[in-house]
């Protein structure tokens, strides 16, 4: 069943609400081993939809309205790249990168036109000023950044709290600033790092804070087996509130709701979910329905399976092949003018762990507590290790450690009682090494280096729901005489449609990395038990991802679990075109998630105009916590067709 490229209807790339200009073009537009590291660099908003967005995504957006910026496939991605290499590097845009879909910047022109008002927005952006180079010249940045005091107002959907700022003469705010680890209502004192080029926001670096939220007076949870807390954490804690155990919080950029109960933390998230469906689906708030509470967590700290700790290798000396070292001075060849006095050299601090909020710098992280005990009790000997032979390191690079059973001998037979297994886990650093891990009662192994779900603690729940998704309660009994079938697109090592399999009469899952579907099988082998429905794996071509599948469309759900990026046009078009009864949507971004869902719900009732039947609706949706204590989460949506 594949779907003509010509044929696929344009879906935005940017789904920011459309300016007055392009509303109509746009409401009509469809839409250890180690690697190389690569290191990067309010409570209650508003219900109603904004009805103009910031600068840059306004742009993206006309260039949509006009047939232009739609998701690409990765065919489609790869031949642009393979273009530009050929014609060489073009001119930078002077009002920076275009945002990330779903990203920070773009989740954040919402923001801006949440607490600035449409109608604000609309006149900073028609005036002739530069309002980055005026928020320079009055309030700094970097270095020479000024500390100013900020009244937080919100939250964004990355954990940072929102401040607002007015320039000297002006009588409204002209820009919104963020500020990482401050709370909605607090008084802080903020240092004002960077301007964005576009999206009137600013980014501070929170200094003190004048007046604490009540929400940091959290009860504190003290984590088993820890001795007396350390000088350095009681210092955090002194700062941030009693209820962070992690001596790093307000440097680390991971674990941003720390200080705040559990419960606020799962409101947090439901929110986040409501915001972006609100947002990005471009869909009548009326065919959106009221955001489920958040699926907790069981463990809040000690439940992250995978970890991948990054390092940098100190600066080469002396290691230029005998040959004197250029100087990028004037005059090509020249040799570098040689200083008159000895030059004192620092020594290098070997710094292995992840990047601190804000900055592209590496902080040496000692011990993390939302991984498992497994994994800290090894970065602590691979730290060494690292340390010791530091020397030994062309470039910097990523450690992996995964949490995992220990190796599963040879022609090992499953229990058949599922019961939980009680060997000593094990940390496993090698890449291509294999790891193994239990989910109820199902056991899979696959490369170390490839994706698998970090929190197992909760993976149980999050099946159970999925599982009742798929039949609820109070439902008929299934009539053995209908068969039902599942499709799990992007299944991995087949975790979704190895757990589900006694849910389903037949599976069938689809994955374009080959590897990935030899694990799937495997898997499927040795979990095989009565009662559970007959499954196959197959390698997808990107192209024709349904093709080969021949399950009767009214009797298949279909279950997606993407990357963050969401899924492409040509993934979305096919997935219409089999037109399943169900449709499961995992996703690890909620912003693309909803992106996607608001493309399929208007293009299935474009199918379904004059059969007298619904297109696909919204039966329900909401947020799992797979990374407590961070701002992550992972939304489940559920989307039915009438048959």
């Amino acid at each position: 069943m594949s779907v003509p490229t010509s044929t696929i209807p344009k879906r935005a790339h940017s789904t920011s609400p459309p300016p007055p200009a392009v509303a109509a073009a746009a409401s009509t537009t469809s839409q250890p081993a180690v690697k190389r590291a690569k290191i990067e660099g309010d409570d209650t908003p508003s219900a109603a939809q904004p009805e103009l967005a910031a600068p840059a995504v306004i742009e993206a957006l006309a260039a949509v309205a006009n047939g232009e910026g739609a998701v690409k496939s990765q065919g489609e991605q790869k031949k642009e790249q393979a273009n530009k290499g050929r014609k060489g590097k073009g001119k930078k845009n002077a009002k920076g990168k275009a945002p990330k879909p779903g990203g920070v910047e773009e989740a954040g022109a919402f923001d801006v036109v949440e607490f600035l008002g449409a109608e604000r927005v609309k006149a900073l952006e028609e005036s002739e000023r530069n309002w980055k180079k005026e928020s320079e010249t009055e309030w700094g940045f970097g270095a020479n950044g000024k500390d100013i005091e900020v009244r937080i107002v919100g939250m964004n959907s990355h954990g940072d709290g929102l401040g607002l700022l007015t320039l000297s003469g002006e009588t409204q705010p002209t820009r919104l600033i963020s500020v990482p680890f401050a709370l909605p209502t607090e008084l802080v004192t903020v240092h004002v790092a960077r301007h964005e080029p576009d999206f009137l926001m600013s980014h501070g670096d929170l200094v003190a804070i004048i007046e604490p939220s009540e929400r940091r007076k959290a009860t504190a949870e003290e984590l088993a087996g820890r001795a007396e807390p350390s000088e350095e954490l009681k210092a955090v804690q002194q700062k941030f509130g009693d209820r962070v155990q992690c001596k790093y919080f307000g440097l680390c950029s991971g674990c941003q709701y720390q200080p705040l109960s559990y419960d606020d933390q799962l409101t947090l998230k439901q929110n986040v979910v409501r915001k972006a469906f609100a947002n990005f689906s471009l869909l009548d708030p009326s065919l959106v329905p009221a955001i489920g509470p958040t699926l907790p967590s069981p463990l809040q700290y000690g439940y992250r399976t995978k970890l991948t700790p990054h390092f940098q290798v100190p600066p080469a000396h002396g290691k230029s092949g005998g040959k004197k070292s250029q100087w990028k001075g004037k005059g090509k060849g020249v040799e570098a003018p040689q200083p008159t006095e000895p030059v004192e050299e620092k020594e290098w601090e070997v710094t292995i762990g992840f990047e601190q909020k804000g900055r592209k710098r590496i902080l040496d992280i000692e011990e993390c507590v939302i991984a498992t005990k497994v994994i800290n009790d090894a970065m602590t000997i691979e730290r060494e290790k690292v340390k010791a032979n530091i020397g030994n390191y062309k470039r910097g690079a990523t450690l992996l450690l995964r949490d995992s059973l220990p190796p599963r001998p040879e022609g090992t037979v499953k229990d058949p009682s599922g019961a939980p297994s009680t060997e000593a886990h094990v940390c496993i650093q090698d890449h291509h090494a294999t790891v193994r891990e239990q989910v109820g009662n199902v056991e899979f192994e696959q490369i170390a280096g490839s994706f698998f779900q970090n929190n197992n603690s909760i993976l149980p729940s999050l099946l159970s729901y999925i599982a009742d998704a798929v039949r609820p309660v109070g439902a008929p009994p299934r009539d053995p005489n209908v068969k039902s079938y599942l499709v799990d697109a992007y299944c991995g090592s087949g975790l979704f449609a190895i757990s589900l399999a006694d849910q389903f009469d037949r599976i069938e899952g689809v994955e374009i990395d080959k590897q990935s579907v030899q694990w799937a099988k495997k898997n499927a082998e040795f979990n095989k038990a009565k009662g559970r429905g007959e499954i196959g794996f197959r390698a997808g071509n990107a192209e024709a991802i349904f093709d080969t599948i021949e399950f009767p469309p009214d009797q298949t759900t279909i279950l997606i679990d993407p990357p963050r990026k969401g899924c492409d046009d040509l993934f979305l078009s096919q997935l219409l075109a089999f037109n399943p009864a169900t449709i499961i949507y995992v996703s690890c971004n909620v912003h693309t998630q909803a992106r996607d869902i608001g493309w399929v719900i208007r293009e299935s009732e474009k199918k379904a105009a004059g059969t007298g039947k619904k297109g696909f609706w919204i039966e329900s949706v909401r947020a799992a916590d797979l990374f407590a204590n961070t701002h992550h989460a992972e939304g489940v949506a559920v989307l039915r067709r009438e048959l």
